[in-house]
């Protein structure tokens, strides 16, 4: 994950954490498993996700749901970067609103919507299309987020607004808890 300035400090280690604008692409968004972990200086990201304490060992992991995490999934701009791309290969699947908000749940919580939940969705869509049109700053607010550049050739209203829909969908029990 990308790391705050001031919780790696390299005088205390040998490796020094990279710089997300140093590492390539496709090596960015990778499972948390290939991450860096230092016991006395934890990300903040996974502690907020009850990443187990390194120095002791534990028997069970500890399980909550907290509004802190709830922030951290809609704002981190990781994450942010992450519904980003899930709504241009939306966009890029089908010029249809309804197959793209479709495709959208299907990524996102590996089982196909009802016409319900593409119902909530296409409203929550349209109203996000209608707010980014009119205001462009809004947009590249939500697109010029991260490390990983929008694609340029969808448009950024569009793209911000399914962005937004991604980000729901993500956040919702049936996308982030496997069962």
């Amino acid at each position: 994950p990308y790391q705050p300035e001031g919780i790696w400090n390299s005088l205390n280690s040998v490796y020094p954490y990279p710089a997300p604008e140093s590492v390539p692409q496709d090596d960015l968004h990778r499972r948390t498993l290939y991450t860096f972990v230092k016991r006395n200086a934890l990300h903040p990201g996974l502690r907020i996700f009850d990443f187990t304490n390194r120095v002791e060992s534990t028997a069970r992991r500890r399980a909550s749901n907290t509004p802190l995490q709830a922030l951290e999934l809609m704002n981190d701009p990781q994450y942010v970067e992450t519904y980003r791309s899930l709504a241009a290969e939306a966009i890029r699947f089908s010029a249809d609103e309804d197959t793209q908000l479709a495709r959208l749940y299907r990524l996102g919580t590996r089982s196909t919507p009802t016409e319900d939940h593409v119902a909530v969705l296409r409203a929550y869509y349209r109203a996000q299309r209608e707010a980014y049109a009119a205001n462009e700053a809004k947009a590249a607010s939500m697109l010029d987020v991260g490390v990983v550049a929008a694609d340029p050739t969808l448009d950024r209203g569009t793209l911000a607004a399914l962005t937004n829909v991604a980000a729901v969908v993500m956040n919702s029990p049936d996308a982030y808890t496997v069962r």
